[in-house]
């Protein structure tokens, strides 16, 4: 699937999403989706909200703001328009909640340094071109779980 992310207004911030557990815990986790691509960031919303978490989608230029008001369980940046500020962004969000939110890029090109800024950045995740949808759910479950164990201890 390949995404980019939307503009959508702060009145759609939450996405409702079904009753389905996915095993990670009672309350909800919410995920912030960072896309420029409206119709991408619905998408993208309705296959998380789909299996039981709850998706805030902003554009790039509220996104940080938004996180301040809301700090998400995880952040998902799509970089297929952002380019390299996508990094930065994900920065500023991370400056905006006060702590290191997991986070995973995504991208509809194959930019070997992207991935490599993803490294550095110590991203949960990067998936690049027509990735799955299964996978990138099995990742953001992966990077919730870790993080649960890492505040119980």
């Amino acid at each position: 699937m390949n995404t980019s992310v939307a503009q959508i207004e702060e009145s759609t911030w939450k996405t409702p999403t079904p009753e389905i557990s996915t095993g990670i815990a009672e309350a909800k986790k919410q995920i912030l989706v960072v896309e420029s691509d409206k119709e991408g960031a619905r998408k993208l919303a309705l296959q998380l909200g789909s299996t039981g978490y709850e998706v805030m989608t902003h554009d790039p230029a509220n996104a940080a703001a938004a996180a301040k008001k809301l700090p998400p369980d995880l952040v998902i940046v799509d970089i297929s328009l952002l380019g390299e500020a996508g990094f930065g962004l994900a920065e500023r969000i991370q400056q905006a909640v006060r702590w290191c939110v997991p986070t995973i890029f995504v991208t509809s090109g194959t930019e070997p340094r992207f991935r490599k800024k993803a490294e550095v950045f110590e991203a949960v995740g990067f998936f690049e071109g027509a990735y799955d949808a299964k996978e990138l759910v099995s990742a953001i479950d992966s990077a919730l779980r870790e993080e649960e164990m890492d505040e119980a201890n």
